[in-house]
């Protein structure tokens, strides 16, 4: 663990390629982009406001460049299942900052560093190029790998477009002071997840054929109650003791709860809610 008077890694610019050249013409067929490390959101008055992990942390060291030592993850860094280092599913291809100028910060409302890259894919030994044993040798995915890579595709594609996509924390080490602010931090991978302690870390499909595609390019997902229909919270749809009608109580108590627990804004949980009183046909 660093000393607090800091050990501190500068990008060159912003943007970071980790893609090997004979690679340049290769497309993947699972392509994926997402906020791997994040300071805050920008807000409706272009003010940032930190955002409170899981664990109760702010990000601070993700606020500007050259608090995180990211040379691991440049280097050599994998995408792993949730944190297990012995299972890989993925590569990560580039990585870069975006502060509270970027247009791809303004658009996505939030700041920090955002990373491509692409799961493995069984039909496309390109897809795990670079993938080595302990010896250093090149290694093929184990069918474990494969099959994980495949879930998290399949997961993938489900949740397009919603306001839970499945999510990307970062893997490594940092250095958190008494007050919960991570003020240093070394990254050797990216932890593919289902719900990252990191409500802002989203990793999401690249637009079709996107590849390398200058980042300020990707759009914002867009949220309607038809996609967000297709994402029920398990949870809640299976118990009917949160089924928001007079008998269960406050409706206000329920869009807190599925904000709290989804980290969806007000008008996302309202959504929800009116998509499972129509499928229920309650009144609302």
């Amino acid at each position: 663990m660093p000393e607090n008077t800091a050990q501190l890694f500068i990008l060159e610019g912003s943007l970071v390629p980790l893609r090997k050249a004979g690679l340049d013409d290769w497309t993947p067929s699972r392509p994926l982009g997402g906020w791997l490390m994040t300071y805050g959101k920008i807000g409706a008055d272009g003010t940032v406001i930190p955002t409170v992990d899981r664990e109760g942390h702010v990000v601070e060291a993700a606020r500007e460049i050259g608090h995180i030592d990211w040379k691991p993850y440049i280097k050599g860094g994998r995408w792993n299942d949730t944190h297990d280092e012995d299972t890989i599913v993925g590569i990560p291809t580039s990585l870069q900052f975006h502060g509270v100028e970027s247009e791809m910060a303004k658009s996505h409302g939030k700041i920090g560093f955002f990373t491509e890259g692409h799961l493995l894919d069984r039909h496309d030994p390109r897809s795990w190029e670079g993938l080595v044993d302990e010896d250093g040798n090149p290694r093929t995915p184990s069918s474990k790998e494969f099959r994980r890579a495949d879930h998290f595709w399949n997961l993938a594609n489900l949740l397009k477009g919603t306001p839970r996509p499945i999510g990307l924390s970062a893997h490594g080490k940092m250095l958190v002071t008494p007050d919960e602010k991570i003020i240093w931090a070394r990254v050797n991978h990216g932890a593919v997840c289902e719900l990252p302690i990191n409500p802002d870390a989203t990793l999401e499909i690249l637009a079709e054929g996107a590849g390398m595609i200058p980042l300020h390019e990707i759009l914002a997902k867009s949220v309607n109650a038809n996609t967000l229909a297709a994402v029920t919270p398990e949870d809640l749809e299976g118990s009917a003791a949160h089924v928001p009608d007079e008998k269960h109580g406050d409706k206000g108590e329920l869009i807190a709860l599925i904000m709290e627990r989804y980290f969806l804004s007000r008008p996302e949980a309202v959504l929800w809610i009116k998509n499972h009183l129509n499928r229920h046909g309650a009144t609302t």
